[in-house]
């Protein structure tokens, strides 16, 4: 539904990650795992006719409800049945020896190494969503209503943004022998940047003295095993305010 809405938008591309094992879509599971750069186009469908069956169309299951709740925005698929796609996918090796596909509306005279380059810029936008989530608190929301929930997340934004334009322009010493360069410790900026907001007498200058204090090392090329775990629901009275 994401990618057909993109496509029908003017002048709008699209560079998205999608799956590749035994859940991906037919048409993207008969590629070989390979290096490749292709074009793919199918028709999807909401129905299960003969006619949809025998025209071999990728068949999605989209829930029917007489009538929609009144917090429905949207629907599942927000287009007519049947509907043909086109994109291209590209498959690349990463460095582990692993392969990433990725689905695309961009041109051929972007090459599988400007598509790579590109997918690599992600890193940026996904430490910057962890932050959001698990420095600034935004992972478990604290209200319960509509306006509250909207209110919290435009709030958090504000603070990631301040905090974001405080770094940008704090000093940092680097060692001249040391092994690694350092950068300032967004968690530590965060927190000084949120008693700076609720200190009416707080000083500028202060503040990006002492964020400067708290630097980490930057370590290129870094990787580590993620683990993933199980985690239950945390209750409202358990969840730690901003």
């Amino acid at each position: 539904n994401l990618i057909a809405h993109i496509l029908e938008k003017p002048n709008a591309d699209f560079l998205i990650r999608i799956k590749q094992n035994r859940s991906a879509m037919r048409e993207v599971a008969k590629l070989p795992m390979c290096e490749l750069d292709c074009n793919i186009g199918f028709t999807i469908t909401t129905t299960q006719t003969n006619a949809d069956k025998a025209n071999h169309y990728i068949h999605l299951q989209v829930p029917k409800k007489s009538k929609s709740g009144s917090k429905t925005r949207r629907g599942r698929w927000d287009f007519p049945s049947p509907y043909p796609m086109r994109f291209r996918i590209c498959r690349f090796p990463l460095d582990n020896g692993e392969f990433e596909t990725v689905a695309t509306s961009l041109p051929p005279s972007f090459t599988l190494e400007d598509i790579k380059n590109l997918y690599h810029l992600r890193w940026g936008i996904e430490t910057s969503f962890r932050d959001l989530k698990y420095t600034l608190g935004l992972v478990n929301l604290h209200g319960k209503s509509d306006a509250f929930a909207e209110q919290e997340i435009y709030a958090s934004l504000t603070a990631f943004n301040f905090a974001s334009r405080v770094c940008r322009d704090v000093v940092i010493h680097q060692p001249t022998d040391g092994v690694y360069a350092y950068k300032v410790n967004f968690k530590m900026a965060v927190t000084l940047c949120k008693e700076f907001i609720r200190t009416p007498t707080a000083d500028g200058k202060k503040l990006m003295e002492d964020i400067a204090r708290y630097t980490v090392p930057i370590r290129p090329g870094r990787q580590d095993q993620r683990d993933l775990r199980v985690k239950g629901f945390p209750g409202f009275v358990y969840r730690v305010a901003a």
